[in-house]
């Protein structure tokens, strides 16, 4: 399955920025909860006030614009899982600018994360051909894709009202899959103003503009948007950055693929050798992420992994 550079350069690259402004954000929540300024678990919004949440937040544009392109012009099932390759940025970056340890089972997790990266690229469905936002609208009508919608809703709306105030301050799960579920519809969205940017080009954007459907994706895309950063926020506020990195990089590509299974039927173009490659490639991906995020504060570095590799030698002769 063949790309040009210019599409494996946006896949590579289109996170970067997403993951740097993780790392504003949690210094933002940590310089701030030091001086007892701000509480956003607590559902405060005083952090707007920070210079530095808003860097990050500038960030954050920077790279969904990017991941926005990406989106456009490649699917779905190709673009999500390799935010696998932010995560490695994110993890560097928190060494330096977070004082965050990343030892040897880090730097495996890295490794295997791009292994994991390089599968899917290589085993990834070609894009559905959808040229007009007429074609979008006949697919989001479709029985299935509005079963899926219902259910993320209800099952936010759930999670919202009676999970989140009992359990969301106890268990990272809880704010993280709001803000993963939620994000699969953004990425429905950002697909069908991206195809109708495409088409304004070729049928002007007058009459892009003057379509009611057009302006239904714009704000659907920014409804959900603003409900997914307000609850990864305060899951970053609440909790490790790493582990809130690693479960939602599960569940935002969990749901990101099974939407676009619904939707666009991606599957059906691939043969039984893509399959393979995906699902190690996924399994890869994760596997990595856990290994750069939950595991990098086990007390092991290179030196004792020397040793006990020199031990177990000695033991054997």
């Amino acid at each position: 399955m063949s790309f040009s550079n210019w599409d494996l350069m946006k896949m590579n690259f289109f996170g970067t920025f997403v993951k740097i402004c993780f790392i504003f954000v949690k210094l933002i929540f940590s310089y701030s909860s030091f001086l007892q300024l701000i509480f956003v678990g607590d559902g405060s919004l005083s952090y707007l006030c920070e210079w530095m949440w808003w860097m990050g937040f500038i960030l954050m544009g920077v790279g969904e614009f990017a991941n926005f392109l990406a989106y456009t012009f490649a699917p779905a099932m190709l673009v999500t899982p390799l935010g696998g390759l932010s995560v490695l940025v994110s993890a560097l970056l928190s060494v330096h600018f977070l004082n965050e340890r990343l030892n040897c089972i880090g730097g495996f997790g890295c490794c295997i994360c791009l292994l994991g990266s390089t599968l899917i690229v290589l085993h990834a469905p070609k894009e559905q051909n959808l040229t007009s936002l007429q074609e979008m609208w006949s697919k989001l009508t479709d029985p299935p894709f509005i079963i899926y919608s219902f259910f993320i809703v209800l099952m936010s709306i759930v999670l919202i009202c009676i999970l989140g105030p009992r359990y969301g301050k106890r268990n990272p799960i809880i704010f993280t899959l709001i803000s993963g579920s939620i994000g699969s519809l953004s990425v429905i969205a950002c697909k069908g103003i991206g195809i109708g940017l495409k088409n304004a080009f070729t049928i002007g954007f007058v009459s892009i503009f003057s379509l009611w459907f057009f302006w239904f994706l714009l704000i659907w895309l920014i409804s959900s948007i603003t409900i997914q950063m307000y609850y990864l926020n305060r899951a970053l506020d609440l909790f490790n950055t790493g582990i809130i990195t690693s479960i939602l990089y599960v569940f935002f590509t969990g749901f990101v693929m099974l939407a676009s299974i619904v939707l666009f039927h991606e599957l059906n173009t691939l043969n039984y050798i893509d399959y393979i490659g995906l699902i190690f490639g996924l399994i890869f991906t994760i596997l990595g992420i856990i290994m750069m995020t939950v595991l990098k504060d086990f007390n092991l570095s290179w030196y004792n992994l020397r040793r006990i590799v020199s031990i177990k030698m000695f033991l054997i002769k």
